[in-house]
């Protein structure tokens, strides 16, 4: 409880309170390349019980400042809606003979990329209070980590880019994040660089759909579109 009041005061965690083990986890019985293994990070209980608290507290507001274009981590929505709606799309768009645009992305090592700079300014726009954004910044910068290999660990090394699997913080920043590349695509579909799909007697227009770090972009086919897509990719 100390622990947390002294956070909660300064923003700042004692040296070692956020140092990790880094080991592999295979993603199969199969796995045999570096490819198939993920890594997971091993964090102590005490960083734990703080990042949980906050995350508990970003639960509450995750919905008001992301997207409903994004379903994943998010209280009240759901995966399967935004697949629904692609099913409804493409079976009316059979039905008309008329061509869709589908393409999804997987954006590789996504958690392993994230900025922190890049995630403060996002957090800022969001309104998120200067306190709050210290708190996070810290849980962050704070980070150590040393890798499992042979069973032992090696020399502890501090953390510079990135949120850690396992930490449970790291869903939620993430799509704070990813919330930078919707605003990028909504100010394209704006500018009329490219077209979303359009529903009929309604001003809505469908564009991308997010799954955490999986995106789905969706467009009137043209080779305009995939142009422009690509620039934005």
């Amino acid at each position: 409880m100390e622990l947390v009041k002294f956070f909660e005061g300064c923003g700042k965690l004692s040296r070692g309170c956020n140092s990790s083990f880094i080991c592999l986890a295979a993603k199969s019985k199969d796995s045999i390349h570096f490819g198939d293994f993920i890594p997971i990070s091993l964090i102590g209980l005490l960083y734990k019980i703080i990042a949980k608290l906050l995350a508990l507290r970003l639960i509450r507001v995750i919905g008001s400042v992301t997207d409903e274009v994004q379903s994943a981590y998010v209280e009240g929505r759901n995966i399967i809606e935004g697949l629904m709606i692609v099913n409804e799309l493409c079976s009316r768009a059979k039905a008309i003979s008329r061509k869709l645009l589908l393409f999804k992305a997987s954006f590789n090592k996504a958690f392993d990329s994230v900025n922190w700079a890049f995630l403060e300014s996002i957090m800022d726009q969001m309104k998120f209070g200067v306190r709050w954004r210290l708190w996070i910044c810290n849980c962050l910068e704070s980070g150590r980590a040393s890798l499992i290999i042979n069973e032992s660990p090696t020399k502890e090394f501090p953390m510079s880019k990135g949120v850690r699997q396992g930490d449970p913080l790291s869903p939620f920043l993430f799509i704070i994040a990813i919330e930078g590349l919707n605003l990028a695509i909504k100010t394209v579909v704006e500018k009329d660089m490219f077209d979303g799909i359009k529903f009929p007697n309604s001003n809505m227009c469908l564009s991308h759909l997010f799954y955490a770090d999986d995106a789905l972009f969706i467009r009137e086919w043209s080779r305009r579109n995939i142009a422009n897509l690509a620039r934005i990719l």
